[in-house]
C-alpha cells in the first residue's frame, strides 16, 4: 500500500517546486537524495539564520525533501517543524509532513504498536486537511486513505467545525 502513495506523490503537480529549489539553492551538489551529506555540515549555520527568514525556510524545505525521497520519514518531519513561522503553511509542505506521517503509521501498524499508529494517522490526516485547505490537491490513493481511515472525504473533514454555542 505505501508504494503506490509514495509513487502517487511523484506524480502530483507541484513537486517540481522542491526541484526547482534545490537547483537554485544548491547547484551543483548533485542529485537531490545527495544533499542530505550536507546538512550535517551546515545544522550550527542554519540554527544562526534568522528563524524568520525565507533562506532558512528555503534551505530547511530543500532538506525536508531530500530527508524524504532517502525514505528518512522522522527527519523529514523534524526538518518541517524547523521551517520558519508562516513558510511551514506552504501547502507542499504540510503535504510532504503528512505522507511521512502516513509511513510511519504504516510501520507502527505493521509493528503492532496500536497507540503510536493512532497518533500517527491522527497527525497525518490533520495535515492533509492544511494541505487542502492551502490548496493542495491530493491523490486518489490519499483521498482513499483517509476516507478508509477517517469515515470521511477530504473536503468533510475540511468543512469549519460547527458552533454549538450559538443559539
Amino acid at each position: 500500500m505505501s508504494g503506490s502513495i509514495k509513487e502517487d506523490f511523484y506524480a502530483i503537480d507541484g513537486t517540481p517546486y522542491f526541484y526547482e529549489l534545490a537547483g537554485n539553492i544548491l547547484l551543483n551538489a548533485g542529485r537531490l537524495t545527495d544533499i542530505q551529506g550536507f546538512y550535517e555540515q551546515a545544522e550550527d549555520m542554519l540554527e544562526s539564520l534568522p528563524k524568520s527568514g525565507s533562506l532558512r525556510s528555503n534551505i530547511y524545505m530543500l532538506y525536508a525533501f531530500s530527508a524524504f525521497t532517502n525514505e528518512d520519514y522522522i527527519k523529514t518531519i523534524k526538518l518541517c517543524e524547523q521551517i520558519s513561522e508562516g513558510y511551514e503553511e506552504i501547502a507542499e509542505v504540510y503535504h510532504i509532513e503528512a505522507l511521512s506521517y502516513t509511513y510511519r503509521f504504516l510501520d507502527a501498524e505493521k509493528a503492532n504498536d496500536s497507540n503510536l499508529a493512532d497518533e500517527f494517522l491522527s497527525k497525518s490526516i490533520d495535515l492533509y486537511v492544511k494541505a487542502y485547505k492551502k490548496g493542495y490537491q491530493l491523490s486518489d490513493k490519499e483521498q482513499e486513505l483517509i476516507i478508509r481511515f477517517s469515515g470521511q472525504s477530504i473536503e468533510e473533514l475540511a468543512l469549519p467545525a460547527p458552533d454549538f454555542h450559538k443559539a
